[in-house]
Formats: C-alpha cells, structure tokens, sequence
C-alpha cells in the first residue's frame, strides 16, 4: 500500500493540537487536482473534515508506477457498476495483529475485466464550508486480478501499525 501525500496531510493533521480552537491542513487535491483545505479541529463542528459518511474504493486498470502526488484513478473501467466509487464496509482495528482493515465488496454486473490498480478515497468538507470534496488516500498497483460478470470484487485494505 502507498500513503500519498494526502494521507500524509490528514494524519499530520490530526496529531497536530489545535491552535486557537481550530486546526486547518492545506494542500491536499481533490480528485480534480485543484488544491484546498479542511479543518481537523474546530468549534465550528459543522465544517469538520469527517462529517461526510462518503468512504469509498474503486478499482481500475492503470498501470503507471504510483506516486505519492496521485491523485485520482489512473484507467476506469468502462461499464458500471465497475467503473463507479463503492462504499466500503465497516472494518475496525486488530490490536492483536497491528492492523487496521478496510473491507469493501462489488457485485460486478457490468462486464469482464482485469483490476491493476485500486484507490482508496474519503469525502472532506473543505475549512470554509464550500461543499464536500472527494481525495484519494492510498494508490496501489496489484498483479492482474480477472474478473467475469457475476463475481464478487472484494478489496481488503490493510495498514499496519
């Protein structure tokens, strides 16, 4: 798995205190490329970045080697529903194997194909209450996994801590 540096900007975020009540981290790009803000501390609790419900994965077929400045999917698939964001299930946190799990499952009814690449995404609202914007955490390339219409698509992410 590779942190990108949005990644990078939330976790600094949240171990950094809070300064007169509130703590903004800037720099992170939204899955367009344009940059912003989110507040990870605030009074103001309804601009706080994790008031969106929104945590999604998708898989792709790119194949270009990751960086940490990605920002988006590389090759979306070109039938649905395996081209869309789906919502992952609820994981948790493994104390006794260090890991935190991020489970997600598609049913693929769209078409056939081979997943190289998967994303990891959360929904943020941005520190001036301008709307939600969508960035990607984690970008990985994985070995050709195939697929044919009627198979499940599981994804488990894993972080060990």
């Amino acid at each position: 798995m590779v942190f990108l540096d949005n990644a990078g900007i939330m976790l600094a975020g949240i171990f950094r205190a809070p300064s007169t009540g509130t703590t903004t981290v800037f720099g992170l790009l939204n899955t367009g490329g344009a940059s912003f803000g989110t507040k990870m501390y605030s009074a103001q609790n309804q601009l706080l970045y994790n008031l969106s419900a929104l945590k999604t994965v998708q898989i792709g077929k790119g194949n270009t080697p990751v960086t940490r400045q990605d920002f988006k999917l590389e090759t979306v698939f070109p039938d649905s529903p395996e081209s869309a964001q789906f919502t992952n299930l609820n994981g948790g946190y493994n104390s006794g194997l260090g890991k935190i799990e991020i489970p997600a499952t598609l049913a693929s009814t769209g078409g056939a194909g081979t997943i190289t690449e998967i994303v990891k995404y959360t929904t943020v609202h941005k520190q001036t209450n301008e709307g939600l914007q969508t960035i990607i955490l984690f970008r990985d390339l994985v070995s050709d996994v195939g697929f044919i219409i009627g198979e499940s698509i599981n994804v488990n992410y894993e972080v060990f801590i």
